[in-house]
């Protein structure tokens, strides 16, 4: 938090408690004079919806610079804000839904190379998404030799910034998210994901769900299903 008055907030490195709602409104009490300041998040995309949730309660600067895959390809663009809530073991995903524009998004590639491939694997989720539902020309470079993310880091930076510039692509076309324009992109694969993740009591891993999401909705399409096997098979990491 830039602010010479502020604390310093430490959010716990887990998404429920990053992104539960009850945790942040609690967090908001202890910040002071924060309205009309700056604010920035450095991290992955639970910690961008929860610094996304602080600024928009104190209708501040917020500046997003997105460390992982997912961050930067998803969850920075679009200026949604998402938060859980947990009460009397009820799992609400996304109980709190809004829009609050960052000032500024800094993708810096610098933050690649310290990602797991697991934590890479999870991420490419999204790229794999827009490949299938928005871009046959994105489709044809994850299937080919040229796109190695664990081996290649241009070529993770290359996937990356094409997407965010789908999504950003989207948007403006539908900012509305029609059910037959933006929506039938972005949501693609999310209804199955979303349940998956609140089955898990919020423990799976929206990446790990996005995979699954797309392997269930894609079973009625047989070539679509030979598609998503096969990019499982060259880019899921354990």
């Amino acid at each position: 938090i830039i602010h010479k008055d502020a604390p310093v907030i430490l959010l716990k490195s887990h998404e429920i408690e990053w992104e539960e709602i009850k945790d942040l409104s609690s967090s908001l009490q202890h910040i002071q004079g924060l309205k009309g300041g700056k604010i920035a998040a450095i991290g992955g995309g639970s910690l961008l919806y929860a610094v996304g949730y602080i600024a928009e309660q104190w209708q501040c600067e917020a500046t997003y610079i997105p460390t992982t895959v997912l961050s930067m390809s998803d969850t920075s663009i679009g200026g949604k804000v998402r938060i859980h809530r947990v009460k009397d073991d009820v799992y609400e995903r996304h109980f709190y839904r809004s829009y609050y524009e960052p000032n500024r998004i800094i993708l810096d590639e610098r933050f690649l190379p310290s990602l797991s491939e697991h934590e890479i694997s999870l991420g490419i989720a999204e790229i794999v998404k827009h490949a299938l539902y928005q871009s046959p020309g994105l489709l044809e470079y994850l299937l080919s030799p040229a796109f190695d993310p664990f081996n290649n880091q241009s070529s993770l930076l290359k996937a990356t910034m094409w997407t965010a510039d789908l999504k950003r692509i989207c948007l403006t076309v539908d900012p509305e998210e029609h059910e037959d324009g933006a929506n039938a992109i972005l949501r693609a694969a999310h209804t199955v994901a979303d349940q998956l993740e609140v089955e898990s009591k919020l423990q799976m891993r929206h990446g790990k769900a996005v995979w699954r999401g797309m392997e269930i909705d894609c079973e009625s399409d047989p070539e679509k299903a030979k598609t998503v096997e096969a990019l499982a098979k060259k880019l899921w990491k354990k």
